[in-house]
């Protein structure tokens, strides 16, 4: 017997209405031609195991196996449909990557609202950006846990910044900052911890605390400068606790070396108070080695130095900003490897074995107030080449090993005119490197507007990416992208964009703010909407947005005050 289907073959099922093809159902008919798959059919009817037999006649791949009743040949069958065996595995198969995706949703989700949440630091002005700091405050990125780190009855204030680009409020480990509090025009330095604790260093008004100091590189220690009443300077070396591990007469703080045992200090006549050697502190013995001599008068950059730090200590911080690049110039710093240290002798940048030696020109400057300091690569020098005239510098890049040196750029610029913000001074710089320290973005200035410029280290890629503005304030992303704010004057708010360093994609993510931060995974910004700081009555917002303009959401309601980001 066969099965009608013409796709079937002898596939015999007994059933009430007779003889059924196992496979599709059809009624089996009587095979005319004695096929040998018609014999097939008897034989199991006789041996009463349909399905025991029918299973045997097909191996693995659906065929039907050579014929065990004499013949020779060999009968391909077709394979039976698998449609309803795939059905169930692809059910099976649709069943379990459901379960992943819901699995890898949950994870996502716990992963959103358990992780850490990256640590913020920002200061609050009650009026606007000239007055001093009334508080410091910390939140986390998704605008929770905000606390009061610091507020002093007079007001704080952050110290000068020494040398070039430096940003000197916190230690390195992030644990610390350090700013200074006023009580009738003296200034004191305070050490506060990131949990809010607060250590006074220096409460004798004999001494007068200068506006500078800087930590060790390893956070054990702080030092800085005071003044008696006789300008007589001294130098400080303390633990964050308070505790005074070394002091150093006639002498100004200059920085720690690398290993942070040793201070370096610029010692003084006390006579003439003026600059007479480059020496090598230290710290745990409290002794020192005089590494070279220097010479000054009264109309060197140390003279001009020392009258402004004077004034800022015990007459108001009003022109403190000015006095950035005259403290710098005279700043000597170590080199990365701590073998040499560089210091400003006239108008030459200087350097001298840190074991004491003869010291060599590395590179004249045009003026004084020039300055430099070591770029993040820890290879080249930047030089800020002054130009009194056009009340700017030329930025340099210099390597110190070989002496070449490579001019990036004209009439870059530090700080606009009448400058009294708190953008330069703990908001922003006005020079940053890109993570892989390979791009270096700067502002230039040639009719009192301002253009916005990133080159890498060698001028091969030089690019303005935003013009005739009245301040920038930008910063990189982790994935060597620029974010800045474009500003019609330095104390205004401005729109905040994003761009390659090309300058394309360029995507304005909001308008009327102040600061901002680029969170460590380089996608996300947040950032402080301001209104009403004309008016002298600022109220400040906190928003987040990803890299790409989506996903804006604000996270902290409008507050009273003006409030900038400590970068």
């Amino acid at each position: 017997m066969i099965c009608v289907n013409p796709e079937c073959v002898n596939y015999r099922k007994e059933t009430d209405e007779g003889p059924h093809c196992m496979y599709c159902g059809h009624l089996l008919a009587e095979d005319e031609t004695g096929s040998e798959s018609g014999k097939g059919d008897q034989q199991e009817k006789k041996n009463g195991d349909q399905l025991k037999e029918s299973e045997s006649k097909f191996d693995s791949e659906g065929t039907q196996k050579p014929g065990g009743n004499g013949s020779s040949s060999e009968v391909t069958e077709p394979k039976p449909d698998g449609s309803g065996k795939r059905t169930e595995r692809l059910k099976k198969l649709g069943i379990v990557l459901l379960g992943a995706f819901v699995v890898v949703t949950i994870i996502a989700v716990v992963w959103t609202v358990i992780m850490p949440k990256e640590r913020l630091y920002y200061v609050v002005q009650e009026h606007g950006p000239k007055e001093q700091i009334d508080s410091v405050m910390s939140i986390n990125s998704a605008g929770k846990n905000n606390r009061e780190l610091a507020s002093e009855r007079g007001g704080l204030t952050p110290p000068m910044i020494t040398r070039g680009i430096e940003n000197n409020i916190f230690a390195p480990d992030g644990k610390h900052f350090v700013l200074f509090s006023i009580d009738e025009n003296i200034y004191i330095p305070h050490i506060y911890s990131i949990n809010g604790d607060d250590q006074a260093l220096d409460n004798d008004e004999s001494n007068i605390p200068g506006l500078d100091g800087g930590f060790s590189p390893d956070s054990r220690y702080f030092a800085y400068t005071t003044f008696n009443k006789g300008s007589e300077p001294t130098t400080h070396v303390l633990t964050l606790d308070g505790d005074e591990v070394t002091s150093v007469d006639d002498a100004v703080f200059g920085a720690f070396m690398p290993n942070s045992k040793g201070v370096i200090v610029i010692e003084v006549d006390p006579d003439s108070r003026l600059p007479i050697a480059v020496s090598l502190v230290d710290i745990e013995k409290g002794e020192y080695t005089n590494l070279t001599e220097i010479e000054a008068d009264k109309d060197s950059t140390w003279w001009g130095y020392q009258l402004i730090n004077l004034f800022c200590s015990i007459g108001g911080n009003n022109q403190c900003p000015y006095s950035i690049p005259y403290s710098a110039s005279l700043r000597p710093f170590a080199a990365p490897d701590g073998k040499s240290v560089y210091y400003v002798q006239g108008n030459d940048l200087m350097s001298v074995p840190a074991k004491g030696g003869s010291p060599t020109s590395v590179y004249e400057f045009g003026e004084a107030g020039s300055f430099a300091f070591t770029a993040p690569d820890k290879k080249n020098l930047v030089i800020m080449d002054y130009d009194s005239e056009g009340k700017s510098w030329d930025l340099v890049i210099l390597n110190p090993k070989n002496g070449d040196d490579l001019r990036i750029d004209k009439y870059v610029v530090l700080s606009p005119d009448n400058y009294d913000a708190s953008l330069f001074r703990y908001g922003g710089s006005s020079l940053k490197f890109s993570p892989n320290n390979k791009t270096l973005a700067y502002m230039v200035s040639k009719d009192r507007r301002v253009d916005l410029y990133v080159s890498d280290l060698k001028r091969q890629n030089r690019k303005k990416l935003a013009s005739g503005a009245g301040w920038f304030t930008f910063d990189f992303s982790s994935d060597n992208r620029i974010v800045y704010i474009e500003r019609g004057n330095p104390n205004a708010a401005g729109d905040l964009f994003v761009s390659e360093l090309d300058g394309s994609n360029k995507l304005r993510l909001d308008r009327g703010v102040w600061s901002f931060k680029v969170l460590n995974d380089g996608r996300t910004v947040v950032y402080f909407k301001v209104t009403d700081l004309e008016q002298g009555k600022p109220e400040s917002e906190m928003y987040s947005i990803r890299i790409d303009g989506k996903k804006q959401k604000q996270i902290m309601n409008a507050d009273y005050g003006l409030f900038t980001f400590i970068q």
